[in-house]
C-alpha cells in the first residue's frame, strides 16, 4: 500500500498518509511518542490534518530513506479493515442526548403532533482562512425554526470574506431523548448535534 511521509513545519510531528493522497487514512506520530496514532478517513481530525497536508501545505515531504531507523514501525491496517466515515457520522451524537438538558426545545417539540421539528442551521465559512489559512471549515452561527428567517439572516449578514451554508435538520423526541431522523451534513461542516441543540435552546431564550 502506498505511503507518503510528511513533517509538520510548525512542530516535529510526523504524518504518514496511506493510499492515494491519504484517503485510506493518516498516521500521526508526535515528537517523543513511540505510538503511531491512526486517523480514520473521513473523521474530523483526519480532515484537519488532510487539509494541513494537501490544502494548506503546512508540511514538508520526507523521503522514507531519511526517516530514522529508530522510529516505531508503521502499523498499516489491511485495506478491508479501514473504516471510511460518512461526514454525518462525525456530527451525530455518540450517546443519547436527554431532552431535559434542553427544556425549551423539548417544550416546543412536545407541542407538535409528531413530536418533531425541522430547524435550519446557518453555517459560516471564513473564505480568507479557506484560501490562505489552515483550511476550509463551516462553523455553526445560528439556528432558525423557519427557512425564511434563516435566509433573511444570511441576506442581512452578507459581507466580503464570509460564505454562508444552510443545512436542514429534523429533531425528534423519542421518549425522553432526542434523535435526528434527518441530519443534512457535507464535507467541512462542523455543526455537531449538541451544538445545534445548544444554539436552538439559546435562541429560544431570547
Amino acid at each position: 500500500m502506498e505511503v507518503q511521509y510528511f513533517r509538520d513545519i510548525d512542530s516535529e510531528t510526523l504524518f504518514a498518509a496511506v493510499g492515494t493522497s491519504g484517503f485510506d487514512g493518516i498516521f500521526r506520530l508526535h515528537s517523543g511518542s513511540r505510538i503511531w496514532e491512526f486517523l480514520s478517513p473521513g473523521s474530523l481530525e483526519w480532515d484537519r490534518v488532510h487539509q494541513k497536508i494537501y490544502r494548506a501545505a503546512r508540511v514538508e515531504n520526507i523521503d522514507p530513506a531519511e526517516l530514522s531507523s529508530s522510529l516505531p514501525a508503521l502499523p498499516v491496517p489491511a485495506k478491508q479493515a479501514i473504516h471510511h466515515k460518512t461526514w454525518k457520522d462525525n456530527l451525530l451524537p455518540k450517546h443519547l442526548i436527554m431532552a431535559s438538558h434542553y427544556p425549551l426545545t423539548k417544550k416546543i417539540i412536545e407541542a407538535q403532533e409528531h413530536r418533531e421539528i425541522t430547524v435550519f442551521v446557518v453555517l459560516t465559512e471564513d473564505t480568507y482562512e479557506t484560501f490562505l489559512g489552515d483550511g476550509k471549515f463551516h462553523y455553526i452561527e445560528e439556528v432558525f425554526l423557519s427557512k425564511e428567517n434563516a435566509n433573511r439572516h444570511i441576506k442581512h449578514k452578507q459581507k466580503e470574506g464570509v460564505s454562508f451554508h444552510l443545512r436542514t435538520i429534523t429533531i425528534r423526541l423519542d421518549g425522553e431523548a432526542f434523535s435526528f431522523p434527518f441530519f443534512e451534513a457535507y464535507e467541512y461542516d462542523r455543526h455537531k448535534a449538541e451544538d445545534v441543540l445548544r444554539s436552538l435552546e439559546s435562541s429560544l431564550k431570547k
